[in-house]
């Protein structure tokens, strides 16, 4: 499911444009692009931000021709001051409703990460919470779970449950559209990644988040130059967000010849991009969501195992 080799640096094994023939009408330039940085998640995200933009950087720059800076703030509005004309929003809902506010009216690419609320009103740059919620029913039904307890329950949850039959009942295993604090300590559980952090984390939980560094792929070199630079792996594949927002602004403005924010929107429909854990397909017209790869892990023994990872499917 996973991509390979950052060592390229963003050529062309990334799904990059960085490593083409400088664009004609492309004018040589800075972009900046910002990372409203709310939470401890937000601040992962701006890292992965910060590797894709090294490497873009590394070789010239989109196109041949334009560089990019990132900046950090916590609210959009301060980003917008300091110039980004590209912002990629907070992962948690009310930090995103927030930021999209602050944008509103503003000629800006907004780039959903953790999700995208309302939908339509940015671009996100990972899977949909449907898709996330999907690969985790297909991984109950196919462990033959006929029913679940709902805790924290949101509704992707509810629709995935009626998609796959799976019954909502007061017993059952748990599954937990929450954190790790709405974990039983005694029934089996399941979630989304919301329980991507190692605090909290219990033997035997199974959910499903954006990506797992499978040995030797992409998304594990993206974490290994994240250790480099800060001292220690990412506890969340969230890193992998920050990063594909990049490889989507790469691709796009070398798609579009332009940095304008709504040209670049304009290319995105129809666009095919390389991302840490895998590639980030969007849809011709229609929906901004792109379809992209999940990944499904279990808790063992305090580690991460992979149970399986994709395009999750739909009944």
């Amino acid at each position: 499911m996973l991509l390979a080799a950052v060592l390229a640096l963003g050529s062309a094994a990334c799904g990059g444009s960085s490593s083409g023939a400088p664009k004609r009408k492309l004018r040589p330039g800075t972009l900046a692009v910002g990372a409203v940085v709310a939470s401890a998640r937000d601040r992962v995200i701006a890292r992965g931000a910060r590797i894709g933009v090294g490497e873009v950087n590394n070789v010239g720059g989109i196109g041949g021709k334009v560089r990019l800076r990132l900046l950090t703030a916590p609210d959009a509005a301060a980003l917008i001051r300091g110039g980004a004309s590209v912002v990629l929003l907070p992962c948690a809902a009310g930090d995103q409703r927030r930021a999209q506010a602050a944008l509103a009216g503003r000629d800006v690419l907004a780039l959903a990460t953790c999700s995208d609320r309302p939908p339509g009103a940015a671009w996100p740059v990972g899977p949909s919470v449907a898709d996330r919620a999907d690969a985790l029913f297909a991984t109950l039904r196919g462990r033959g779970v006929k029913a679940v307890s709902l805790r924290a329950a949101t509704p992707a949850l509810r629709r995935a449950a009626a998609r796959w039959g799976v019954a909502v009942a007061a017993s059952g295993p748990v599954v937990t559209g929450g954190g790790w604090a709405t974990v039983p300590g005694s029934r089996r559980a399941y979630g989304l990644d919301g329980l991507d952090t190692p605090v909290g984390r219990r033997d035997g939980v199974t959910y499903a988040t954006f990506g797992y560094p499978v040995p030797g792929t992409k998304l594990d070199e993206v974490y290994e130059r994240y250790r480099l630079a800060y001292g220690s792996r990412p506890e969340g594949s969230e890193v992998q967000l920050g990063y594909n927002g990049i490889r989507v602004v790469d691709d796009a403005v070398d798609e579009a010849e332009s940095t304008d924010p709504r040209a670049v929107a304009a290319v995105l429909p129809g666009l095919s991009v390389g991302g840490a854990g895998g590639t980030l397909d969007f849809a011709d017209g229609g929906s901004h969501q792109p379809r992209a790869d999940v990944a499904v892990v279990q808790v063992v023994d305090g580690q991460l195992d992979l149970i399986h990872g994709g395009r999750p499917e739909r009944p």
